[in-house]
């Protein structure tokens, strides 16, 4: 009897309603290709494939899979989810923070076993005072020398390489998890953008108000200048509807037309109290990315000091009192 887990079903994205129509279709016409996977007798691969065939009594093929953890079946879940191209750069940040998190338990749960089989063997061999010293040293959690070593640089910026996405789109699926995980869990399956996730959990508007944008049919704003979607993190915040390089090129292409109206026309186009809104709104997107780069590296084995710490809050405290500076003069 084969059984399904809510929790591993959930880490794969759902199929839309043409998606699904299409593989039922090609199973009625074809019969099933590609054998169901499972774990311990649990779907980790084929849900759909095995509705399908249940509802119209088709017959398939299983094949198991052994895995030492449950958080092993989720790594291999989860990476097997990126090679599909349907995704959106929502659902690829939600897939990747989802991959770190079962990535860091697994070398937890490594991490113990080793340490276990290491006193385990070390009790048979206390014939002294040194002896006995050395066999408690060793029920310490030591680094297996297999293991992989935390990658170096910023938290985002990896999980936006492993997942294809920017920087800032990682950030924000973050900033969603963290503060609502219903509305995270609406990301990952692709039924809201990440973008607007974020506006919904934190309040700020990533444009202004004004003429509705054009979006694609996965919700993606329309570049006014080139007319190509624009995935999350590849905006300006002041500039949501035109992807940056275009913003960049254009700006360069006015200053260069019109250098002695540059100042005026292509730099000074916001007032000041705008600027220092877009201040406070960086300041703040700088602190919640730190708190949640600082708790990431952290349950990876990486951590700071508390000197180190003071300091970071200090620094951030400090930017903080700077832009209110500003805007009382």
């Amino acid at each position: 009897m084969i059984a399904i887990d809510s929790e591993f079903e959930s880490l794969i994205p759902p199929l839309t309603e043409d998606e699904y129509k299409l593989l039922e279709e090609s199973i009625l016409a074809e019969g099933v290709h590609d054998p169901i996977i499972t774990w311990n007798g649990t779907i980790i691969d084929g849900h759909n494939r095995y509705r399908i065939c249940n509802e119209h009594g088709i017959e398939f093929t299983t094949k198991e899979i052994k895995f030492d953890s449950r958080d092993a079946a989720k790594i291999w879940i989860i990476k097997h989810q990126f090679g599909r191209r349907n995704l959106s750069s929502g659902q690829r940040a939600a897939l990747a923070i989802d991959l770190n998190e079962a990535q860091v338990r697994e070398q937890a749960r490594m991490r113990q076993v080793k340490a276990g089989k290491e006193t385990h063997s070390n009790q048979h061999k206390r014939v002294s005072q040194l002896g006995t010293e050395r066999a408690q040293a060793a029920t310490a959690e030591p680094q297996p020398a297999d293991q992989p070593k935390p990658q170096k640089g910023r938290t985002a910026d990896i999980l936006g390489e492993m997942a294809g996405v920017g920087h800032m789109t990682i950030k924000r699926a973050m900033k969603v998890k963290q503060e609502d995980e219903e509305l995270y869990d609406k990301v990952r399956k692709g039924e809201i953008p990440v973008t607007t996730a974020y506006e919904q959990v934190t309040g700020k508007k990533s444009h202004k108000r004004g003429r509705k944008p054009q979006l694609t049919k996965d919700g993606r704003r329309v570049c006014t200048i080139c007319g190509e979607p624009i995935d999350d993190g590849d905006s300006y915040d002041y500039r949501p509807s035109v992807h940056k390089a275009c913003h960049n090129k254009h700006t360069a292409e006015l200053q260069y037309m019109n250098p002695d109206k540059a100042l005026i026309e292509n730099v000074a186009v916001y007032s000041t109290d705008s600027l220092i809104a877009e201040l406070k709104s960086s300041a703040e997107m700088m602190r919640d990315a730190m708190a949640q780069s600082i708790a990431i590296n952290e349950s990876m084995g990486v951590s700071i000091s508390r000197r180190e710490k003071r300091q970071l809050d200090k620094a951030v405290s400090n930017i903080f009192k700077a832009i209110e500076n500003i805007s009382k003069d």
